[in-house]
């Protein structure tokens, strides 16, 4: 393998280089900027690029494993943990051992920067999932999905048919229902940090906003990190705070009845007051699995609490 792919750490000179592996692994077409922002959490988590590639003898990206650093609270203090994502794999070069040689060097770098741990989200047991699992020691436990219907009609699922009506929508949501449902920035200061689980402070949401859709609104009891699907549903991604989460689920309900969205989706583990509630009151399926994995052994990853909004997608 030594003599066919060269390793490489990623960095702003190689960026280029992606945008025909996420077009090759993904279908997507991406722009250098789009990918840049992703990458760009230095001013959140104080790193970037931890991250490598494989280029062919042509000097071509054909394979990448990443990990998006992110702060997470512990014992009352931010420590440095980081999530896999955008695992990529060219067509032509798959089953040679590039996924567990790029990993391990990226572990390696991972534990370098001082990154205390490392997770990510299967969906189910994939091929990823195994991969994790039997390859990398990751362990896993289920996360809990809860939809929740609204009864209501189906505007936001007819807005997303064309760019003329969807432009129509987030103008009524925008300047209708957002002078009853405000757009912020961020969460309060002092809602941030959540004792084990990422820190959403205003860092985190200049960030995720500069790479994806979602956004942050008032309710009356506690402000929601959500985005919107092109199905005509909302996920959640956090709440503010888990304080009073009846109140909280009834005003959300409230707001996707005005706004037209018939599917409220949460995905959420751990031992928390959000999802004690969720599970007393509505039935949940386990379409996605949390996997931690340890690089600093003094550190307890029992009862770590991840919700939507952490997936490097959301």
């Amino acid at each position: 393998m030594s003599f066919e792919y060269q390793f490489r750490r990623l960095d702003d000179t190689l960026l280029g280089k992606l945008i025909p592996l996420y077009k090759a692994a993904f279908d997507l077409e991406l722009t250098r900027t789009q990918i840049f922002n992703k990458f760009n959490t230095s001013d959140y988590a104080h790193r970037k690029y931890i991250a490598y590639i494989a280029l062919d003898t042509e000097g071509n990206a054909i394979a990448q494993y990443a990990i998006f650093p992110a702060l997470l609270t512990y014992q009352g203090k931010e420590i440095l943990a980081g999530q896999v994502g955008d695992l990529m794999t060219h067509p032509d070069h798959q089953r040679k051992g590039l996924f567990v040689k790029l990993a391990t060097l990226t572990h390696d770098l991972a534990k370098q920067e001082g990154m205390k741990l490392i997770y990510t989200f299967p969906f189910g047991q994939n091929s990823s999932y195994q991969g994790f699992e039997k390859h990398l020691g990751f362990t896993s436990q289920k996360m809990n999905s809860y939809i929740i219907r609204v009864d209501t009609l189906p505007l936001c699922r007819f807005a997303h048919k064309t760019s003329v009506t969807l432009g129509i929508y987030n103008v009524y949501l925008k300047n209708i229902l957002g002078n009853f449902y405000p757009q912020k920035s961020e969460f309060a200061s002092k809602c941030a940090a959540k004792e084990n689980a990422i820190v959403k402070n205003s860092a985190f949401f200049t960030y995720k906003m500069a790479y994806t859709s979602g956004r942050v609104f008032a309710l009356n009891n506690a402000a929601v990190y959500q985005k919107l699907t092109k199905f005509g549903s909302v996920s959640v991604g956090d709440f503010e705070h888990y304080n009073k989460m009846g109140d909280t689920i009834l005003q959300l309900k409230s707001y996707c009845f005005w706004a037209g969205i018939r599917s409220i989706r949460i995905e959420v583990v751990g031992e928390n007051e959000m999802n004690t509630f969720l599970k007393a009151n509505y039935s949940f399926e386990n379409e996605y699995y949390a996997s931690v994995l340890k690089l600093d052994d003094t550190i307890d990853t029992s009862n770590l609490n991840f919700v939507f909004g952490d997936f490097d997608n959301f």
